[in-house]
């Protein structure tokens, strides 16, 4: 397998590099991207939001319901920085095999920029 098959976040997700850095600049924290998450999204965000999460912070978000807002769902993530992302290889894997898989972090996702421009951030090309 090639490189760029293996970090291809489509194949490994089903969403577009795009649309995952679009989805991760709505949760993240606007001063510092690798701080904890806490936002609130519609509901039907819910799939795209947690791969988001999960593709940048190498965490599993957990979700919440809205107190206020049916149709709303409160997203919290340990954050990349405090969720271990420099050390693992989170979106390579399931979320159920987070916790026990181990090893170097792949190329290209450990960039220090913000991935506002998640396009830059994880650029394979």
């Amino acid at each position: 397998m090639t490189a760029s098959v293996a970090y291809d976040p489509k194949r490994l997700t089903g969403y577009r590099l795009e649309e995952l850095a679009a989805a991760f600049d709505r949760v993240r924290n606007a001063r510092d991207w690798k701080a904890p998450i806490q936002a609130v999204i519609p509901a039907q965000e819910r799939a795209l939001v947690e791969k988001a999460v999960l593709w940048f912070t190498d965490t599993v978000p957990e979700f919440l319901a809205h107190p206020e807002a049916s149709d709303r769902l409160v997203v919290r993530a340990a954050g990349y920085r405090l969720g271990g992302a420099e050390t693992r290889n989170g979106h390579l894997r399931s979320p159920a095999g987070q916790a026990d898989a181990g090893g170097r972090h792949a190329a290209g996702t450990g960039v220090e920029s913000a991935p506002t421009s998640a396009a830059r951030h994880l650029s394979l090309g």
